[in-house]
């Protein structure tokens, strides 16, 4: 017979992964209750969105999602 082979086992090295430093925290739009304004969308920029009559509809419905809001109120950096 021919004789097994061992397979060395290792552990991979405890390092810094790309999520440590490379990757920006992501952080997600919500909708907010405003006293004045009523439901807005609050964009991770700071910005504040009032919806529309139609998007508040939608929203209580659930019938459309706040990321489906965000790319419809997202501008780009530096515009």
């Amino acid at each position: 017979m021919w004789p097994r082979a061992r397979l060395a086992i290792t552990a991979k090295p405890r390092g810094h992964t790309m999520s440590d430093n490379n990757v920006a925290q992501y952080q997600e739009s919500r909708i907010e209750e405003e006293p004045i304004l009523g439901r807005v969308l609050a964009l991770p920029d700071g910005r504040i969105q009032p919806l529309t009559w139609l998007e508040r509809v939608l929203v209580t419905l659930h019938l459309i999602s706040v990321k489906t809001l965000e790319a419809r109120y997202f501008k780009p950096q530096g515009s």
